[in-house]
């Protein structure tokens, strides 16, 4: 009987293709999207920093500061400008003359435009302090001659050894580091996808509600288990096509970043096979919440607006999460956000990328069984007049 119930929801569905159409372009161009308008905001939105310089004898010291502003991706206006500054830096009249004189300090006057970019100034401030560490060695320099010291052993005496090491405390590389952030990326675009999946399960009955085809489907010998089920199944094909699409956006945009940034990106089989588990997890974890909402709630036209906006919104939740937090690293009473449906998913995702396998299995493990109790206990409670009436 479920395969029945499942091959009759499978013909309606295959009837509505912009919907099945929906469900794979969407996930397929969300993640190349949000990382082409990052790499886009990057190039076309670049800060804007002004040098003032108040006298020609400085320009060694403000070419120096331009270069250097430069090479990080600012554009730099000298005394004129055409773009509103983000950051405006004034050299003194006298700055020359302070630079040259060992004993004496040398001032740069820094004005940030309020509301504006954090980058102009993080930029602006790199640059003066590479220009402090030049004055500063080319000081060094002229007392050279009163030590066999090397200037840079006393310019530069301490030397920081880089490494990346795992919540569990082992040493792992940078590639560990770039996967750790992909995974964040992922978790704040993936649960968008559960939108075909929610709205196919409550339209599923509320179509039959408003056809009043649902009375005679109940009153078939079909159990309510089997009509649950099969329902669930239906929609759940439809999250596994939305979830290839989302896989298959996934390897795309890891392939085009190191041609469009010029920088290397982390990318494995194993960590994409999770993230499509993950994926099919969610489906599961969306068709029975929708059921569970759907019977505590019934099945109105109104109701199903409520029932998709609730579980979106548990969804967005679980999004913003997996991009602002470190799920892996999380103490009582903050490691209760776990708890949240679908953040669990998000916290799977990123224990796999920073090496806790056992953590990330626990969780897709916790949410499935879950996931299928909820079911079970839908098809218990399920109250036909609930569905029917409200």
């Amino acid at each position: 009987m479920i395969r029945v119930i499942t091959s009759r929801e499978l013909l309606d569905l295959r009837r509505d293709k912009r919907l099945i159409l929906g469900s794979i372009i969407l996930p397929l161009i969300l993640l190349p999207l949000i990382g082409g308008i990052i790499v886009a905001s990057q190039i076309y939105h670049q800060p804007v920093i002004l040098i003032v310089n108040e006298n020609p004898l400085n320009n060694m010291y403000v070419n120096f500061l331009a270069s250097s502003m430069k090479s990080q991706g600012a554009v730099v206006y000298i005394n004129n400008y055409t773009e509103e500054p983000a950051v405006k830096l004034v050299i003194p009249d006298n700055f020359y003359i302070n630079a040259s004189v060992l004993n004496r300090s040398v001032y740069v006057y820094e004005y940030t435009l309020i509301s504006s970019s954090s980058s102009a100034s993080d930029i602006a401030n790199n640059a003066l302090y590479k220009l402090d560490v030049n004055i500063s060695y080319q000081r060094i320099l002229e007392l050279e001659h009163n030590t066999t010291i090397p200037p840079a052993k006393i310019r530069y005496p301490l030397l920081v050894v880089e490494g990346y090491v795992s919540p569990t405390g082992v040493s792992v590389s940078s590639k560990n580091e770039e996967l750790a952030q992909l995974s964040r990326i992922i978790s704040f675009v993936m649960f968008p996808s559960v939108t075909p999946v929610v709205l196919f399960v409550v339209d599923s009955f509320a179509g039959e509600r408003e056809r009043r085809t649902l009375e005679s489907l109940l009153a078939t010998p079909s159990r309510t288990f089997d009509l649950l089920i099969g329902k669930s199944i239906a929609s759940g094909i439809m999250g596994i096509l939305s979830s290839f699409a989302e896989v298959l956006g996934l390897v795309l945009f890891s392939i085009a970043v190191p041609y469009i940034t010029g920088q290397s990106f982390a990318f494995s089989i194993s960590f994409l096979s999770y993230v499509f588990i993950s994926l099919l997890v969610t489906v599961f974890l969306s068709a029975s919440l929708s059921l569970i909402v759907l019977i505590a709630i019934g099945g109105s036209v109104r109701n199903v607006q409520l029932i998709s906006t609730l579980i979106l919104f548990l969804g967005m939740l679980a999004s913003f999460a997996g991009m602002l937090l470190n799920l892996t690293n999380l103490s009582f009473p903050s490691s209760l956000i776990l708890v949240i449906p679908y953040v669990q998913i998000a916290g799977g995702i990123q224990s796999f990328a920073t090496g806790l396998w056992q953590n990330a299995i626990l969780y897709l493990v916790a949410t499935a069984v879950a996931s299928a109790l909820i079911i079970y206990f839908a098809s218990r409670k399920f109250d036909p007049e609930r569905v029917l009436l409200r």
